[in-house]
């Protein structure tokens, strides 16, 4: 499954399949398609990001995960590997494996490039499918800025965007405030600003 593959599959084979593999692909309405590659300022965006959370919400029992853990829809048409997903309630899963999460409450994305347009467009409305997703943050690789989409309603968002390193992002849903120059300490966006 190491690359796309033109045979459709059920929500059932993909996951015996996909718990086999030994590189990662996502479920896209019956094709696989290839988890997208990290590099090193991805990487580090999403460790300094969930560390900061996960210190902030630990004592109001929620869970910050990352990157290895899925999320189905409700319909079962789509699996994905978020970034980095927040559960502030008790986790509900796909079956007894527990590696697939049907309730997450915030999601955050890491953009680049090339995963920019999917994941503001088609994969965010994917997501709002989920009726427990409360908030969803995109994360700017290139510039110090992150954008927040707070459900009001099943269709309804509102947008805000933070921009720069000396400003903070809020959550709506959960007490925690991050800085971005926390969430883009030691990466080349940091290091490019302040030189």
């Amino acid at each position: 499954m190491s690359a796309l593959t033109k045979r459709r599959y059920t929500p059932e084979e993909y996951l015996a399949l996909e718990r086999e593999a030994k590189e990662k692909s996502e479920f896209h309405d019956g094709k696989t398609i290839p988890r997208a590659g990290s590099n090193i300022d991805h990487v580090s965006i999403m460790v300094n990001f969930a560390c900061e959370l996960h210190t902030q919400i630990k004592q109001k029992n929620g869970k910050v995960l990352m990157c290895d853990m899925k999320v189905r829809t409700p319909d079962s048409r789509y699996f994905f590997y978020p970034d980095i997903l927040v559960l502030l309630e008790k986790s509900i899963f796909h079956d007894k494996e527990t590696d697939v999460i049907l309730n997450p409450s915030i999601i955050v994305e890491i953009v680049s490039k090339e995963t920019e347009a999917f994941d503001r467009g088609n994969k965010f409305f994917v997501y709002q499918e989920f009726e427990s997703l409360k908030e969803y943050i995109l994360i700017d690789q290139r510039i110090p800025r992150v954008e927040k989409f707070v459900r009001e309603s099943k269709r309804v968002w509102n947008y805000s965007s933070i921009l720069g390193l000396e400003k903070s992002v809020r959550f709506e849903t959960v007490e925690a405030k991050l800085n971005l120059n926390e969430i883009y300490r030691n990466t080349e966006t940091e290091a490019f600003l302040t030189n």
